[in-house]
């Protein structure tokens, strides 16, 4: 077995172990909201904070971030706070999940 072949081994049994499951670590909300508050020029709505807070958002980001690096966590915040009404767009995106499903 080489070296790649052992370490994305390796990789892909932590990624087993831990799939679905909560991942936890600290999230720092002021950051990852960031880029959502300066970037809505392309968004047809933003949800309000009223919204947010109904929604409880830090604790659903917190469900499903799965992210690697502070911008996946923003990128992934900014699509949960700015939904689409783009067909194409939805089309995408349920392709995308069913892919990494």
């Amino acid at each position: 077995m080489g070296l790649f072949t052992g370490r994305r081994r390796k990789i892909t049994d932590k990624i087993k172990a831990s799939w679905g499951g909560p991942i936890e670590k600290r999230r720092n909300f002021d950051r990852i909201s960031r880029y959502a508050a300066i970037n809505n020029d392309t968004c047809f709505h933003r949800l309000t904070s009223q919204t947010l807070s109904d929604i409880d958002i830090e604790d659903l980001f917190a469900c499903t971030d799965r992210t690697i690096t502070g911008m996946g966590q923003q990128y992934l915040f900014h699509k949960m706070i700015h939904p689409t009404n783009t067909v194409d767009a939805l089309k995408e995106a349920h392709v995308l999940t069913g892919y990494f499903s």
